[in-house]
C-alpha cells in the first residue's frame, strides 16, 4: 500500500483492506477513525452501449472529438487518475486528496456534497439550477484557461469547495488522443448536454460565462465541432418529435443552442 498523505492508523488500514476484499462495488465509501474516504477500483468498469457506439463512430468518422481516451491496464488507469488529480491541484483547483493507492485501487478523501446532489435538492427552482450550472461552466472555463481539461464534466463529478466548484473522477484523458483545444471544446459541449433539460437559455448563460474565461482556441474548436454536428440536428429534432428520447433531446437542444451562440461570436452574418 502506497500512502501519499498522512499516516493511517492500524484500524484504518484494516478497514480499507476489508473493504478491498468486497468486490461487489466498484466505488464504495469507507468510514475511518476520523473521516470518510472513497475506495475506487479501476479495471472493473462495464462497457456501456454509449462508449461502444463512440468507438465505432470514431473508427468510421474522421472527427477528432469522437476519439475515446486510450484503453489502459487497471494500474495505468490509477496512475492516469493520480496524474490528473495532481495536475489540477497544482494549478489551484479543488480535488480529492489521494490517501493511498493499492494495486488497481485508489483511496480518495470524501469531498462532501456534489453538484448533482444539490441540483436534486433545488430541482423545483429552475433559476437556481441555471445559476449553479453557470458556476460550473465558469470554473470549467478556468480549468481550460489553465491548460487542462476534465474529459467528463458531469455535475456528479463536481463538488462544492467553499465558494468555488471542485472536480473529481478523472478517468478520461482526451488530450492524449486529440488536440487540447478540441478536448476543451468537447468538455463544454458535454456539460451543455447536462444543462439542456433546463432549456436553451440555460445553455446560453453557461456558454457566456465559460467564454469569458476560456481560451480563444477552445471556443474556435467548439465552433468547428458544432458545425460538424449541424447536419445531424434535423434528424435528432425529427426523432424527438415522434419519440420521447432524453438523450436525443439533450443533443438537439444543446448543440443547436451552441451552434447559434458560436455563430453569433464568429460568423454573425450567417445568423438567420
Amino acid at each position: 500500500m502506497a500512502v501519499d498523505s498522512g499516516i493511517l492508523a492500524e484500524d484504518d488500514i484494516r478497514a480499507l483492506l476489508q473493504a478491498a476484499l468486497d468486490l461487489r462495488c466498484r466505488v464504495q465509501r469507507v468510514e475511518l477513525t476520523d473521516r470518510a474516504v472513497w475506495l475506487k477500483r479501476h479495471g472493473t468498469e462495464r462497457t456501456l452501449v454509449g462508449a461502444h457506439c463512440q468507438r465505432v463512430l470514431a473508427a468510421i468518422l474522421p472527427f477528432a472529438f469522437l476519439r475515446p481516451s486510450p484503453r489502459l491496464s487497471a494500474e495505468d488507469m490509477v496512475r492516469r487518475e493520480r496524474a490528473q488529480i495532481e495536475a489540477f491541484r497544482h494549478s489551484g483547483f479543488a480535488t480529492p486528496q489521494i490517501v493511498c493507492a493499492l494495486g488497481n485501487m485508489l483511496v480518495l478523501s470524501d469531498m462532501g456534497e456534489s453538484v448533482a446532489a444539490r441540483l436534486t435538492q433545488i430541482s423545483g427552482d429552475a433559476e437556481a439550477c441555471k445559476a449553479l450550472l453557470s458556476r460550473c461552466a465558469h470554473e470549467l472555463g478556468r480549468v481550460h484557461a489553465a491548460g487542462l481539461c476534465h474529459g467528463r464534466p458531469h455535475p456528479r463529478d463536481m463538488f462544492f469547495a467553499g465558494e468555488r466548484i471542485g472536480f473529481l473522477d478523472f478517468e478520461e484523458d482526451p488530450a492524449a488522443v486529440m488536440p487540447l483545444a478540441t478536448a476543451q471544446a468537447r468538455d463544454i459541449w458535454l456539460l451543455a448536454l447536462h444543462i439542456a433539460p433546463l432549456g436553451a437559455s440555460a445553455v446560453e448563460a453557461a456558454y457566456s460565462v465559460w467564454r469569458s474565461v476560456a481560451p480563444a482556441a477552445a471556443a474556435e474548436e467548439l465552433r468547428k465541432m458544432v458545425q460538424t454536428m449541424r447536419p445531424f440536428l434535423p434528424v435528432a429534432q425529427a426523432i424527438h418529435r415522434f419519440a420521447t428520447a432524453k438523450d436525443v433531446y439533450r443533443f438537439a437542444t444543446a448543440t443547436h443552442a451552441l451552434l447559434l451562440l458560436v455563430t453569433a461570436d464568429f460568423d454573425p452574418g450567417l445568423l438567420p
